[in-house]
């Protein structure tokens, strides 16, 4: 589900009949800000759904990765002006700390194999008391 802003991920559905799928990820995104009690200033680590979202709407700074060029090019256009810098990189070689990390609808390409590998990785670029956020949608 591809809105507006690029994030393609389940939206957040408020009961409403009248919400779409515009106000329905607006809705999510401003959960997940809520949910990480996102404050301007903060360090974000985007593994890339939520860059421009965060650093426009939660005045986070937010670095943004990705490992499909194209996607990198499009979210760098898309937060120009914006305190959000925008890596081509895969996630097991990003360096730094970060206060949140979020992951909207990437875990699911991850693959078994490579949970562990993908929990120690985020755990190590959190700061202590950092918050990750990881939406999934998964089936058993």
């Amino acid at each position: 589900m591809l809105d507006f802003h690029m994030v393609y991920t389940c939206g957040y559905w408020s009961g409403s009949p009248e919400c779409g799928l515009d106000d329905a990820q607006q809705q999510k995104l401003n959960l997940v800000c809520r949910n990480l009690n996102l404050k301007p200033g903060q360090t974000v680590l985007d593994i890339l759904s939520f860059a421009k979202f965060a650093a426009e709407n939660a005045g986070a700074k937010v670095v943004g990765i990705t490992i499909s060029k194209e996607q990198a090019a499009l979210v760098r256009d898309l937060c120009k002006g914006l305190n959000a810098e925008i890596r081509f990189e895969d996630y097991r070689d990003t360096l730094g700390e970060f206060d949140h990390i979020v992951s909207l609808g990437m875990f699911e390409h991850v693959g078994p194999k490579n949970y562990r590998i993908y929990m120690e990785r985020i755990s190590g670029l959190l700061t202590n008391g950092g918050l990750f956020l990881l939406h999934i949608i998964g089936a058993t």
